[in-house]
């Protein structure tokens, strides 16, 4: 382990204190190098990809959002090494979304691959209005940001 510099937010992306992540399975395939296939690695790599926070700096062109936003979002990009388990995380704006009201930072952390996921199958599937669903095994594990001095509850 060691340090690596700040990231700095690039245009449509905001820079985020994490104060929750959650790990996903295919975090794991990732540290294994089991996705190098459709991820390249940049070293250092930083892993992680789902996170809430809190925005500390804007980038060029994000007026939806300000400093002190609570925020959730996925770090994902077309590498692996930019990842949520860091003290600063540029997100881009794309993937990033205000924490809704109710929710922890805690609880928001756990949402945004597995929500990505079940919104592709539902997309790809050929519902029908009345037909129904069983989300089975979506029940994610956050856990605070190690770099994290703030509160549980969003504000």
């Amino acid at each position: 382990m060691g340090r690596i510099p700040r990231a700095t937010p690039g245009p449509l992306s905001v820079l985020v204190r994490p104060v929750a992540v959650s790990l996903n399975p295919v975090d794991v395939q990732i540290r294994e190098g089991l996705e190098r296939k459709y991820l390249t690695p940049r070293f250092p790599a930083v892993p992680g990809i789902d996170v809430a926070g809190v925005v500390v700096e804007l980038g060029a062109d994000t007026p939806e959002f300000a400093i002190d936003d609570a925020v959730v979002g996925h770090a994902m990009k077309d590498f692996v090494g930019a990842g949520t388990l860091a003290e600063f995380v540029d997100m881009p704006v794309r993937s990033t979304i205000r924490i809704p009201e109710g929710l922890t930072f805690r609880e928001a952390a756990t949402l945004p691959l597995a929500a990505q996921t079940a919104l592709q199958v539902i997309r790809r599937s050929e519902l029908q209005a009345a037909d129904r669903v069983l989300v089975s095994g979506a029940a994610g594990v956050s856990v605070p940001s190690p770099f994290s001095s703030r509160s549980e509850r969003a504000p």
